[in-house]
């Protein structure tokens, strides 16, 4: 028999629970009833210490943004523990101002749309442009990426990409215009700490199409000003940072010992303050996963 336990925490009044799941192995042996108790003590201090580790993290989180953030910004913060999965936020889903972080879901609709781009375009023209959109953020890369999705049709090619957000459930995410803010007819480009940090989420996981490549070109990435620049020196980081005149964001997988992403998107901000917010934040949030 094999033994395995699933801590499971649930968002009901009855959140930490033991589940345990008996299967059949021919190779395994029936764990004694130390072994058992061993397992139960050990899984349960794992569940409820993660679980208070996140709490802390969340009001650690909530009373910095209640005494830095002034009250005309926009901020929204989403932070996912990578081995449990549980998450905490501050207006998570709240739609702010994507700048370069859109280049997230244009790499995602890029890699699941290779094959069919391949047919078209060299293999190494696609990672270059690629490359260059996530590592130095390069807008004039991804605006092409954004065209050959469409063909040499850049409004087909936003099509694709809103469509890739909408199918992944990033209901937050709308490519509008080519990296520009705001435009003369009020469209734009929007995300949010939810949609970015899930991102994330699955490329770690390897559940999207092409997390592997996405992955290494975030790794490189040459902008580290904001989440890095915060994260002791020795532990790497994975991130893509958005940034214009009001507009402050960085979202970021860090692999500290219990690895999580964090995302901190600030709008109406005060450039050079807005970054030192999420250096400071980040700062604060760290020491809960090392």
């Amino acid at each position: 028999m094999v033994l395995s336990l699933i801590c499971m925490t649930l968002t009901s009044p009855f959140s930490n629970r033991l589940f345990y799941e008996i299967s059949d192995s021919q190779d395994s042996e029936i764990p004694t009833i130390t072994e058992l108790d061993r397992l139960v003590e050990d899984s349960i201090s794992l569940c409820v210490g993660t679980s208070f580790s996140m709490n802390k993290a969340s009001n650690t989180m909530n009373d910095y943004i209640a005494l830095n953030r002034p009250e005309k910004q926009n901020w929204s913060v989403s932070i996912i523990d990578l081995n449990t999965g549980q998450t905490i936020g501050y207006s998570e889903s709240e739609n702010q101002t994507a700048a370069s972080s859109i280049k997230l879901f244009v790499a995602g609709a890029v890699m699941e749309h290779r094959d069919k781009l391949l047919e078209k375009y060299s293999e190494n023209q696609i990672d270059q442009l690629l490359r260059l959109s996530l590592i130095i953020s390069d807008n004039d890369s991804a605006t092409q990426l954004i065209s050959m999705l469409g063909s040499g049709n850049t409004t087909k090619g936003k099509e694709i990409v809103n469509k890739y957000c909408q199918e992944h459930g990033f209901d937050s995410t709308f490519l509008g215009i080519l990296f520009s803010g705001l435009d003369p007819s009020g469209t734009y480009n929007t995300t949010s700490a939810k949609d970015t940090a899930r991102f994330m989420e699955e490329i770690y996981h390897h559940r999207l199409a092409g997390s592997e490549k996405i992955l290494g070109y975030l790794a490189d990435s040459e902008r580290l000003a904001k989440i890095p620049s915060a994260i002791p020196e020795g532990i790497a980081t994975a991130n893509k940072t958005g940034e214009l005149n009001n507009t402050q964001n960085d979202t970021a997988i860090v692999y500290a010992r219990r690895p999580f992403v964090i995302s901190i998107l600030i709008d109406e901000a005060e450039y050079s303050r807005a970054a030192i917010d999420i250096q400071e934040l980040t700062r604060l949030i760290y020491p809960y996963f090392e």
